[in-house]
């Protein structure tokens, strides 16, 4: 009973305000005293066909020899098994099609001993794949996908269905598979009953999909280019800068650490996002690790930098995944947000140096001596806001 009090406590320190954008709906005052630990998370299940040379550099227009597989991936599916390992039982919305890649995710999720009510089967239909090319480093070269099941049938209507789990949820996490109005209406349902939402972008093309219901967003997930993509989407906040809109700015050399010095070159775009109502930004930036940006008061911005920890890479498939899953672990912990990350990438490490998108071996245990020595390497950069000073310093 006490750690279930203990969660609940930070979860409250967590929830999201509700947004301007929702009218303001009557919730019972006790909801968060009967409120299930339990994160929902909304979006797809996807079937990853995984293609990877070996001994020779891929070349266009002919075949090279190599490995293909097959994976269970997702986004959606991909944090949500990750969070099973870590110890966290989720509800997942998502939706397959009737074909025997469908019939073999919801046995799998079976086998977790996890729910599939909220699965939507759809005849007819085919379960989304992507077929992903990888590089001879294990790093993507090109990739085809089709979810286009997630966005027809994962409907704002299908998410309302499960309204009662979504509004006694932890925390609810939406990937960028479905469309804007299934985000929309997740968003809508969450707010309504002062849940935090965790959005992950997905890709680049498929970031811009919250941009109307960013100030409903506590967490999000970007790496630079979706970060600037979001950005970009909004009205400016100041005079455009000379950077080209659709471009990530080049590095400053004058930081060592890399990851700061590209910090430093969006800050714009991290104003931008924060302005916009988000709460924290988790940057992902790969080989250069994880930055957490936040509000602080007095208009300032912190920017707290983990650097990747050191793994001896197969694939990098799924380590974002992991790395959010990891954080929202530690987050039902009662860790805070700024040490949550260090778990999130701890999950990473295991995942890039694992073959399958969630790895074997992820655990909360794991997991925890890999973020406990990563946290004292921690760098700040504080950002004074363009509206008051541009003023820029560095703490250790």
């Amino acid at each position: 009973m006490m750690a279930y009090l203990r969660r609940l406590n930070v979860l409250a320190s967590h929830v999201l305000a509700p947004s301007s954008n929702f009218p303001a709906l009557e919730v019972e005052k006790n909801l968060c005293s009967s409120r299930k630990v339990r994160p929902v998370v909304i979006g797809g299940m996807v079937l990853d066909i995984q293609a990877t040379p070996v001994g020779h550099d891929i070349l266009p227009g002919t075949t090279t020899p190599g490995e293909v597989s097959y994976a269970r991936g997702g986004v959606a599916r991909n944090i949500a098994e990750s969070l099973v390992k870590l110890g966290v039982q989720p509800f997942l919305i998502s939706v397959v099609g009737d074909d025997m890649a469908g019939n073999h995710f919801l046995d799998h999720w079976q086998s977790l001993g996890l729910s599939v009510d909220g699965i939507r089967v759809c005849a007819g239909a085919s379960t989304p794949v992507i077929s992903e090319v990888y590089d001879r480093k294990g790093e993507l070269a090109a990739a085809v996908a089709d979810t286009h099941a997630v966005e027809v049938y994962l409907t704002p209507d299908w998410i309302s269905s499960f309204a009662g789990e979504i509004q006694s949820a932890s925390v609810v996490l939406v990937d960028a598979n479905l469309d804007s109005a299934a985000i929309k209406q997740a968003c809508k349902l969450a707010s309504h009953a002062d849940v935090p939402v965790w959005y992950e972008p997905v890709s680049v093309a498929k970031s811009v999909r919250a941009t109307e219901v960013l100030s409903a967003m506590t967490y999000i997930s970007p790496n630079e280019g979706e970060l600037v993509a979001m950005a970009n989407a909004l009205p400016p906040i100041r005079e455009e800068s000379d950077t080209p809109a659709t471009q990530v700015p080049a590095l400053d050399g004058s930081f060592q650490n890399l990851a700061l010095a590209l910090v430093r070159q969006l800050e714009e775009s991290i104003e931008k996002l924060l302005e916009a109502g988000v709460k924290y930004i988790v940057l992902t930036l790969g080989s250069e690790g994880a930055v957490l940006c936040s509000r602080e008061p007095f208009g300032k911005i912190s920017c707290v930098h983990y650097p990747a920890l050191s793994a001896s890479v197969v694939k990098l498939t799924g380590a974002g995944d992991s790395l959010v899953a990891g954080t929202l672990a530690a987050l039902s912990e009662s860790i805070p947000e700024v040490q949550a990350l260090a778990y999130g990438m701890a999950a990473a490490k295991l995942t890039v140096e694992s073959e399958l998108n969630v790895a074997q071996n992820l655990s909360w245990t794991a997991i925890t001596d890999g973020a406990e020595g990563l946290s004292p390497l921690a760098q700040e950069l504080i950002i004074s806001s363009r509206r008051t000073h541009r003023r820029l310093r560095v703490e250790a």
